[in-house]
Protein backbone atom coordinates (compact mmCIF):
# COMPACT_ATOMS: atom_id res chain seq x y z
CA UNK A 1 0.00 0.00 0.00
CA UNK A 2 3.02 2.33 0.62
CA UNK A 3 4.12 2.12 -2.36
CA UNK A 4 0.63 3.10 -4.37
CA UNK A 5 0.89 6.56 -1.80
CA UNK A 6 3.15 8.34 -4.42
CA UNK A 7 0.56 7.65 -7.70
CA UNK A 8 -2.53 8.29 -5.29
CA UNK A 9 -0.67 11.76 -4.09
CA UNK A 10 0.57 13.09 -8.21
CA UNK A 11 -3.00 11.65 -9.18
CA UNK A 12 -4.55 14.04 -6.72
CA UNK A 13 -2.15 16.73 -8.09
CA UNK A 14 -2.62 16.30 -11.41
CA UNK A 15 -6.47 17.06 -10.84
CA UNK A 16 -6.15 19.98 -8.89
CA UNK A 17 -3.94 21.77 -11.38
CA UNK A 18 -5.88 20.68 -14.20
CA UNK A 19 -6.44 23.43 -17.10
CA UNK A 20 -9.39 25.21 -16.88
CA UNK A 21 -10.92 24.50 -19.66
CA UNK A 22 -12.52 21.71 -17.60
CA UNK A 23 -14.07 23.20 -14.47
CA UNK A 24 -13.90 21.97 -10.81
CA UNK A 25 -16.97 20.46 -10.98
CA UNK A 26 -16.33 18.15 -13.82
CA UNK A 27 -12.87 17.43 -12.58
CA UNK A 28 -14.00 15.84 -9.36
CA UNK A 29 -17.46 14.61 -10.28
CA UNK A 30 -16.01 11.13 -10.32
CA UNK A 31 -14.37 11.28 -6.83
CA UNK A 32 -17.73 12.87 -5.71
CA UNK A 33 -20.66 10.71 -4.31
CA UNK A 34 -23.96 10.98 -5.77
CA UNK A 35 -26.56 13.78 -4.71
CA UNK A 36 -28.63 11.10 -3.00
CA UNK A 37 -25.47 9.55 -0.96
CA UNK A 38 -24.34 13.52 -0.16
CA UNK A 39 -27.71 14.36 1.43
CA UNK A 40 -28.27 10.13 3.04
CA UNK A 41 -25.03 11.29 4.71
CA UNK A 42 -26.52 14.33 5.96
CA UNK A 43 -29.16 12.49 7.58
CA UNK A 44 -31.77 13.68 4.75
CA UNK A 45 -34.27 11.06 4.21
CA UNK A 46 -34.62 11.06 -0.02
CA UNK A 47 -38.31 9.23 -0.04
CA UNK A 48 -39.37 12.01 2.22
CA UNK A 49 -40.72 14.59 0.54
CA UNK A 50 -41.15 17.20 3.33
CA UNK A 51 -37.66 16.43 4.43
CA UNK A 52 -37.00 17.76 0.78
CA UNK A 53 -39.20 20.45 0.84
CA UNK A 54 -37.89 21.82 4.10
CA UNK A 55 -34.29 22.28 2.71
CA UNK A 56 -35.59 24.01 0.19
CA UNK A 57 -37.69 26.46 1.77
CA UNK A 58 -35.31 27.26 4.03
CA UNK A 59 -32.98 30.33 2.77
CA UNK A 60 -30.34 29.56 5.46
CA UNK A 61 -29.46 26.00 4.25
CA UNK A 62 -26.05 25.13 1.80
CA UNK A 63 -28.45 22.15 0.59
CA UNK A 64 -30.29 23.35 -1.86
CA UNK A 65 -27.80 22.83 -4.84
CA UNK A 66 -27.33 18.89 -3.61
CA UNK A 67 -31.17 18.81 -3.09
CA UNK A 68 -32.47 20.13 -6.81
CA UNK A 69 -29.61 17.63 -8.55
CA UNK A 70 -31.18 14.78 -6.55
CA UNK A 71 -34.11 16.05 -7.66
CA UNK A 72 -33.36 16.46 -11.55
CA UNK A 73 -32.25 13.02 -11.49
CA UNK A 74 -35.62 11.99 -9.63
CA UNK A 75 -38.27 14.16 -10.62
CA UNK A 76 -40.91 15.07 -7.83
CA UNK A 77 -43.95 17.09 -9.21
CA UNK A 78 -45.17 17.58 -6.01
CA UNK A 79 -42.19 20.12 -5.15
CA UNK A 80 -42.02 22.60 -8.13
CA UNK A 81 -44.03 25.11 -6.48
CA UNK A 82 -41.07 24.38 -3.95
CA UNK A 83 -38.21 24.63 -5.93
CA UNK A 84 -39.58 28.04 -8.60
CA UNK A 85 -38.80 30.61 -5.48
CA UNK A 86 -34.78 29.27 -6.24
CA UNK A 87 -34.78 30.89 -9.49
CA UNK A 88 -34.13 33.92 -7.77
CA UNK A 89 -31.71 33.03 -5.01
CA UNK A 90 -28.95 34.66 -4.89
CA UNK A 91 -26.73 31.85 -6.00
CA UNK A 92 -26.34 31.74 -9.68
CA UNK A 93 -25.21 28.10 -9.70
CA UNK A 94 -28.45 27.75 -6.96
CA UNK A 95 -30.93 29.48 -10.22
CA UNK A 96 -29.29 27.33 -12.58
CA UNK A 97 -29.96 24.03 -11.28
CA UNK A 98 -33.38 25.11 -9.65
CA UNK A 99 -34.25 25.64 -13.34
CA UNK A 100 -32.87 22.33 -14.44
CA UNK A 101 -35.15 20.63 -11.79
CA UNK A 102 -38.04 22.34 -13.41
CA UNK A 103 -36.53 21.34 -16.78
CA UNK A 104 -36.77 17.81 -15.82
CA UNK A 105 -40.80 18.34 -15.06
CA UNK A 106 -41.15 20.19 -17.99
CA UNK A 107 -42.18 23.01 -16.12
CA UNK A 108 -42.58 26.04 -18.10
CA UNK A 109 -40.51 27.94 -15.53
CA UNK A 110 -37.60 26.19 -15.96
CA UNK A 111 -37.68 26.53 -20.02
CA UNK A 112 -38.46 30.37 -19.66
CA UNK A 113 -35.64 30.44 -17.38
CA UNK A 114 -33.15 28.68 -19.82
CA UNK A 115 -34.48 30.41 -22.77
CA UNK A 116 -34.12 34.12 -21.32
CA UNK A 117 -30.15 32.78 -20.43
CA UNK A 118 -29.30 31.47 -23.95
CA UNK A 119 -30.54 35.13 -25.61
CA UNK A 120 -29.47 37.55 -22.63
CA UNK A 121 -26.83 39.89 -23.49
CA UNK A 122 -23.09 38.22 -23.39
CA UNK A 123 -21.00 38.47 -20.98
CA UNK A 124 -17.24 37.65 -21.02
CA UNK A 125 -17.68 35.47 -17.66
CA UNK A 126 -16.89 31.85 -17.57
CA UNK A 127 -19.76 30.76 -15.37
CA UNK A 128 -22.17 32.82 -17.86
CA UNK A 129 -20.54 31.36 -20.82
CA UNK A 130 -20.88 27.28 -19.54
CA UNK A 131 -24.50 28.01 -18.46
CA UNK A 132 -25.57 29.35 -22.01
CA UNK A 133 -23.83 26.27 -23.61
CA UNK A 134 -25.43 23.91 -21.00
CA UNK A 135 -29.02 25.33 -21.41
CA UNK A 136 -28.32 25.23 -25.35
CA UNK A 137 -27.32 21.49 -24.93
CA UNK A 138 -30.42 21.07 -22.59
CA UNK A 139 -32.67 22.48 -24.62
CA UNK A 140 -31.51 20.55 -27.03
CA UNK A 141 -32.07 17.09 -26.00
CA UNK A 142 -36.00 18.25 -25.32
CA UNK A 143 -36.06 18.65 -29.13
CA UNK A 144 -35.41 22.38 -29.15
CA UNK A 145 -33.63 23.61 -31.73
CA UNK A 146 -34.68 27.36 -31.88
CA UNK A 147 -30.82 28.55 -30.72
CA UNK A 148 -28.80 27.82 -33.54
CA UNK A 149 -27.83 31.33 -33.60
CA UNK A 150 -26.81 32.18 -30.49
CA UNK A 151 -24.86 28.81 -30.49
CA UNK A 152 -22.72 29.63 -33.42
CA UNK A 153 -21.95 33.21 -32.06
CA UNK A 154 -21.11 32.13 -28.78
CA UNK A 155 -19.15 29.56 -29.86
CA UNK A 156 -17.11 31.13 -32.57
CA UNK A 157 -16.35 34.00 -29.75
CA UNK A 158 -15.27 31.60 -27.05
CA UNK A 159 -13.39 29.01 -29.29
CA UNK A 160 -10.16 31.74 -29.70
CA UNK A 161 -9.92 32.67 -26.20
CA UNK A 162 -9.17 28.47 -25.76
CA UNK A 163 -11.95 28.57 -23.23
CA UNK A 164 -14.30 25.53 -24.21
CA UNK A 165 -16.18 23.59 -21.65
CA UNK A 166 -17.93 19.96 -21.34
CA UNK A 167 -20.71 21.54 -22.37
CA UNK A 168 -19.77 23.53 -25.28
CA UNK A 169 -18.78 20.35 -26.84
CA UNK A 170 -22.05 18.72 -26.05
CA UNK A 171 -24.16 21.61 -27.01
CA UNK A 172 -22.20 21.50 -30.61
CA UNK A 173 -22.29 18.39 -31.07
CA UNK A 174 -26.18 17.71 -30.53
CA UNK A 175 -26.92 20.26 -33.34
CA UNK A 176 -24.07 19.11 -35.47
CA UNK A 177 -26.11 15.43 -35.45
CA UNK A 178 -28.98 17.50 -36.11
CA UNK A 179 -29.82 17.47 -40.12
CA UNK A 180 -30.88 20.65 -40.30
CA UNK A 181 -28.59 22.29 -38.57
CA UNK A 182 -25.31 20.01 -39.45
CA UNK A 183 -24.02 22.07 -41.91
CA UNK A 184 -23.88 25.43 -40.45
CA UNK A 185 -22.63 23.91 -37.31
CA UNK A 186 -19.64 22.24 -38.82
CA UNK A 187 -18.90 25.31 -41.03
CA UNK A 188 -18.37 27.35 -37.51
CA UNK A 189 -16.40 24.39 -35.60
CA UNK A 190 -14.18 24.63 -38.35
CA UNK A 191 -14.14 28.55 -39.26
CA UNK A 192 -13.74 29.59 -35.60
CA UNK A 193 -10.27 28.07 -34.71
CA UNK A 194 -6.87 29.71 -35.50
CA UNK A 195 -5.97 26.96 -38.06
CA UNK A 196 -2.04 27.77 -37.22
CA UNK A 197 -2.26 26.25 -33.48
CA UNK A 198 -2.03 22.48 -33.46
CA UNK A 199 -4.50 22.56 -30.05
CA UNK A 200 -6.67 23.92 -32.56
CA UNK A 201 -6.83 22.18 -35.28
CA UNK A 202 -6.72 18.82 -32.62
CA UNK A 203 -10.33 20.38 -31.08
CA UNK A 204 -12.01 20.94 -34.96
CA UNK A 205 -11.12 16.65 -35.17
CA UNK A 206 -12.39 16.20 -31.87
CA UNK A 207 -15.67 17.69 -33.09
CA UNK A 208 -15.64 15.99 -36.39
CA UNK A 209 -14.98 12.41 -35.06
CA UNK A 210 -18.28 12.77 -33.64
CA UNK A 211 -20.32 13.64 -36.93
CA UNK A 212 -20.32 13.60 -40.17
CA UNK A 213 -20.72 16.67 -43.43
CA UNK A 214 -18.97 16.76 -46.76
CA UNK A 215 -17.53 19.70 -45.24
CA UNK A 216 -16.26 17.86 -42.18
CA UNK A 217 -15.09 15.25 -44.29
CA UNK A 218 -13.17 17.59 -46.85
CA UNK A 219 -11.22 19.38 -43.80
CA UNK A 220 -10.45 15.44 -42.30
CA UNK A 221 -8.87 14.45 -46.28
CA UNK A 222 -7.23 18.08 -45.86
CA UNK A 223 -5.94 17.15 -42.65
CA UNK A 224 -4.98 13.66 -43.24
CA UNK A 225 -2.28 14.34 -46.96
CA UNK A 226 -0.93 17.80 -45.81
CA UNK A 227 -0.80 18.55 -42.32
CA UNK A 228 2.66 18.37 -40.92
CA UNK A 229 1.35 17.28 -37.25
CA UNK A 230 1.12 12.66 -37.60
CA UNK A 231 -0.87 12.48 -34.30
CA UNK A 232 -3.36 15.07 -36.07
CA UNK A 233 -2.90 12.87 -39.61
CA UNK A 234 -3.59 9.49 -37.63
CA UNK A 235 -6.76 10.93 -36.02
CA UNK A 236 -8.06 12.19 -39.12
CA UNK A 237 -7.84 8.45 -40.78
CA UNK A 238 -9.23 6.96 -37.77
CA UNK A 239 -12.34 9.12 -38.14
CA UNK A 240 -12.38 8.98 -41.62
CA UNK A 241 -12.15 5.03 -41.46
CA UNK A 242 -15.63 5.13 -39.05
CA UNK A 243 -17.88 6.94 -41.50
CA UNK A 244 -20.76 5.07 -43.32
CA UNK A 245 -18.90 5.66 -46.35
CA UNK A 246 -17.49 3.02 -48.99
CA UNK A 247 -13.77 2.00 -47.97
CA UNK A 248 -11.33 4.45 -50.26
CA UNK A 249 -8.33 2.16 -50.31
CA UNK A 250 -7.59 3.38 -54.03
CA UNK A 251 -7.20 6.59 -52.27
CA UNK A 252 -5.33 5.10 -49.37
CA UNK A 253 -3.17 3.40 -51.85
CA UNK A 254 -2.21 6.45 -53.67
CA UNK A 255 -1.05 8.44 -50.60
CA UNK A 256 0.06 5.82 -49.06
CA UNK A 257 2.81 5.11 -52.11
CA UNK A 258 4.33 8.61 -51.64
CA UNK A 259 3.70 8.93 -48.58
CA UNK A 260 7.12 9.75 -46.45
CA UNK A 261 6.62 8.69 -42.92
CA UNK A 262 7.12 5.35 -41.91
CA UNK A 263 4.59 5.53 -38.87
CA UNK A 264 1.90 6.95 -41.58
CA UNK A 265 2.41 4.27 -43.99
CA UNK A 266 2.01 2.06 -40.86
CA UNK A 267 -1.62 3.39 -40.12
CA UNK A 268 -2.52 3.37 -43.67
CA UNK A 269 -1.61 -0.10 -44.34
CA UNK A 270 -3.35 -1.57 -40.80
CA UNK A 271 -6.57 0.96 -42.03
CA UNK A 272 -6.07 -1.67 -45.45
CA UNK A 273 -6.11 -4.79 -43.19
CA UNK A 274 -9.12 -3.89 -41.18
CA UNK A 275 -11.42 -3.29 -44.02
CA UNK A 276 -10.19 -6.55 -45.12
CA UNK A 277 -11.95 -6.82 -48.85
CA UNK A 278 -9.71 -8.24 -51.81
CA UNK A 279 -8.98 -4.86 -52.91
CA UNK A 280 -7.64 -3.83 -49.72
CA UNK A 281 -5.52 -7.06 -49.16
CA UNK A 282 -4.31 -6.53 -52.81
CA UNK A 283 -3.24 -2.80 -52.34
CA UNK A 284 -0.80 -4.17 -49.35
CA UNK A 285 0.24 -6.97 -51.64
CA UNK A 286 1.55 -3.93 -53.53
CA UNK A 287 2.58 -1.74 -50.89
CA UNK A 288 4.52 -4.66 -49.93
CA UNK A 289 6.63 -4.68 -53.13
CA UNK A 290 7.74 -1.19 -52.84
CA UNK A 291 8.14 -0.29 -49.20
CA UNK A 292 11.75 0.01 -48.42
CA UNK A 293 11.00 -0.27 -44.51
CA UNK A 294 12.50 -3.71 -43.02
CA UNK A 295 10.11 -3.37 -40.46
CA UNK A 296 7.41 -2.27 -42.34
CA UNK A 297 7.93 -5.21 -44.76
CA UNK A 298 8.13 -7.76 -42.28
CA UNK A 299 4.76 -6.26 -40.71
CA UNK A 300 2.92 -6.17 -44.23
CA UNK A 301 3.65 -9.92 -45.29
CA UNK A 302 2.35 -11.02 -42.21
CA UNK A 303 -0.56 -9.32 -42.40
CA UNK A 304 -1.16 -10.24 -46.01
CA UNK A 305 -0.39 -13.80 -45.31
CA UNK A 306 -2.51 -13.84 -42.31
CA UNK A 307 -5.50 -12.39 -42.94
CA UNK A 308 -8.81 -13.30 -41.68
CA UNK A 309 -12.29 -13.00 -43.57
CA UNK A 310 -14.58 -11.57 -41.59
CA UNK A 311 -17.73 -13.06 -41.02
CA UNK A 312 -20.85 -10.85 -41.97
CA UNK A 313 -23.60 -9.48 -39.21
CA UNK A 314 -26.20 -12.22 -38.63
CA UNK A 315 -28.78 -9.39 -40.18
CA UNK A 316 -26.83 -9.34 -43.88
CA UNK A 317 -29.65 -10.26 -45.93
CA UNK A 318 -29.02 -13.27 -47.74
CA UNK A 319 -29.42 -11.64 -50.69
CA UNK A 320 -26.54 -8.79 -50.13
CA UNK A 321 -24.10 -11.74 -49.22
CA UNK A 322 -24.53 -13.61 -52.21
CA UNK A 323 -24.20 -9.98 -53.76
CA UNK A 324 -20.81 -9.56 -51.81
CA UNK A 325 -19.69 -13.39 -53.09
CA UNK A 326 -19.95 -12.33 -56.82
CA UNK A 327 -17.98 -9.12 -56.16
CA UNK A 328 -15.21 -10.84 -54.95
CA UNK A 329 -15.20 -13.51 -57.39
CA UNK A 330 -14.46 -10.94 -60.26
CA UNK A 331 -12.06 -9.41 -57.38
CA UNK A 332 -9.95 -12.52 -57.13
CA UNK A 333 -10.08 -13.22 -60.64
CA UNK A 334 -8.94 -9.99 -61.46
CA UNK A 335 -5.67 -9.79 -58.80
CA UNK A 336 -5.31 -13.09 -60.12
CA UNK A 337 -5.49 -15.09 -57.26
CA UNK A 338 -7.85 -17.22 -59.38
CA UNK A 339 -6.65 -18.41 -63.08
CA UNK A 340 -9.24 -19.39 -66.09
CA UNK A 341 -11.72 -17.45 -67.57
CA UNK A 342 -13.99 -20.86 -67.86
CA UNK A 343 -13.41 -21.64 -64.11
CA UNK A 344 -14.51 -18.02 -63.10
CA UNK A 345 -17.93 -18.45 -65.61
CA UNK A 346 -19.02 -21.88 -64.20
CA UNK A 347 -18.44 -20.21 -60.35
CA UNK A 348 -20.35 -17.47 -62.04
CA UNK A 349 -23.28 -19.69 -63.20
CA UNK A 350 -23.33 -20.88 -59.23
CA UNK A 351 -24.04 -18.02 -57.80
CA UNK A 352 -26.40 -16.90 -60.29
CA UNK A 353 -28.40 -19.48 -59.88
CA UNK A 354 -28.26 -19.53 -56.31
CA UNK A 355 -29.78 -16.41 -56.50
CA UNK A 356 -32.57 -16.68 -58.94
CA UNK A 357 -33.29 -19.61 -56.84
CA UNK A 358 -33.13 -17.42 -53.72
CA UNK A 359 -35.38 -15.09 -54.72
CA UNK A 360 -38.07 -17.37 -55.37
CA UNK A 361 -37.90 -18.61 -51.86
CA UNK A 362 -36.44 -22.03 -52.47
CA UNK A 363 -33.31 -22.30 -49.84
CA UNK A 364 -32.25 -25.94 -50.74
CA UNK A 365 -31.32 -25.39 -54.52
CA UNK A 366 -29.84 -22.31 -53.16
CA UNK A 367 -28.15 -24.07 -50.83
CA UNK A 368 -27.05 -27.18 -53.41
CA UNK A 369 -25.47 -24.69 -55.58
CA UNK A 370 -23.15 -22.52 -53.04
CA UNK A 371 -22.02 -25.55 -52.03
CA UNK A 372 -21.17 -26.81 -55.68
CA UNK A 373 -19.14 -23.28 -56.21
CA UNK A 374 -17.66 -23.85 -52.66
CA UNK A 375 -16.55 -27.70 -53.80
CA UNK A 376 -14.83 -26.52 -56.94
CA UNK A 377 -13.33 -23.57 -55.13
CA UNK A 378 -11.69 -26.47 -52.57
CA UNK A 379 -10.72 -28.83 -55.36
CA UNK A 380 -8.60 -26.14 -57.13
CA UNK A 381 -7.55 -24.85 -54.37
CA UNK A 382 -5.56 -28.27 -53.07
CA UNK A 383 -4.57 -28.90 -56.69
CA UNK A 384 -2.82 -25.64 -56.84
CA UNK A 385 -1.54 -26.28 -53.16
CA UNK A 386 0.11 -29.81 -53.85
CA UNK A 387 1.63 -27.95 -57.30
CA UNK A 388 3.40 -25.77 -55.08
CA UNK A 389 4.58 -28.36 -52.62
CA UNK A 390 6.08 -30.51 -55.55
CA UNK A 391 7.79 -27.68 -57.16
CA UNK A 392 5.51 -28.09 -60.03
CA UNK A 393 4.08 -24.69 -62.08
CA UNK A 394 0.95 -23.90 -61.70
CA UNK A 395 -2.02 -25.46 -63.90
CA UNK A 396 -3.78 -22.89 -66.06
CA UNK A 397 -6.80 -23.35 -63.56
CA UNK A 398 -5.63 -22.49 -60.12
CA UNK A 399 -6.69 -20.80 -56.40
CA UNK A 400 -4.31 -19.22 -54.53
CA UNK A 401 -4.29 -19.13 -50.85
CA UNK A 402 -6.00 -15.12 -50.96
CA UNK A 403 -8.53 -16.34 -53.40
CA UNK A 404 -9.52 -19.40 -51.52
CA UNK A 405 -9.93 -18.03 -48.12
CA UNK A 406 -12.23 -15.05 -49.81
CA UNK A 407 -14.27 -17.17 -51.82
CA UNK A 408 -14.31 -20.57 -49.50
CA UNK A 409 -15.22 -18.74 -46.30
CA UNK A 410 -17.89 -16.30 -47.67
CA UNK A 411 -19.42 -19.42 -49.22
CA UNK A 412 -19.61 -20.77 -45.91
CA UNK A 413 -20.83 -17.96 -44.10
CA UNK A 414 -24.03 -18.32 -46.65
CA UNK A 415 -24.25 -21.72 -45.97
CA UNK A 416 -24.12 -21.63 -42.53
CA UNK A 417 -27.58 -19.49 -43.11
CA UNK A 418 -29.44 -21.91 -45.28
CA UNK A 419 -30.56 -25.78 -45.02
CA UNK A 420 -28.63 -28.46 -46.45
CA UNK A 421 -28.11 -32.45 -46.74
CA UNK A 422 -24.57 -31.72 -45.97
CA UNK A 423 -25.02 -29.45 -43.10
CA UNK A 424 -21.66 -29.47 -41.07
CA UNK A 425 -19.59 -31.25 -43.80
CA UNK A 426 -18.26 -27.91 -45.07
CA UNK A 427 -16.80 -26.50 -41.62
CA UNK A 428 -13.50 -24.83 -41.70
Amino acid sequence: MKRCRPLLIICILCISVCPRTVSQEHRLIWLRPSAGQALAKRGIDTTDVQQLKAVLNDSTNYLHETVLEFLTDQPKEVLADDIAPLLRHRSRYVQFAAAVALLALSDPRGISFLDSTIRAPFRDDVVDIDRRFRAIYLMANRAVYEYVDNLVNLYSLVARSGYIQQYAYEAVLAYASHPGHRDQVIATIINSYPAAALANRGAVLFLLDEVSSPRGDDYLLSILTSDTSVSLRSSALSSLAKRPTPPFESFVFRVARTEANETMRLRFCNYLRDVGTPSAIWTLSQLLATEQSEFLRFTIDLWVSTFDVKRPPSTTPLTVLLDSLTSYKHQVFEFGWLADKNFAKELNNHLENARKHLVKGDSVNTSKEVEKFQEKVNKEYQKTIDNEKKNKPRDKRFVTTEGYKFLYYNAQYILDRLPSEKKGKGKK
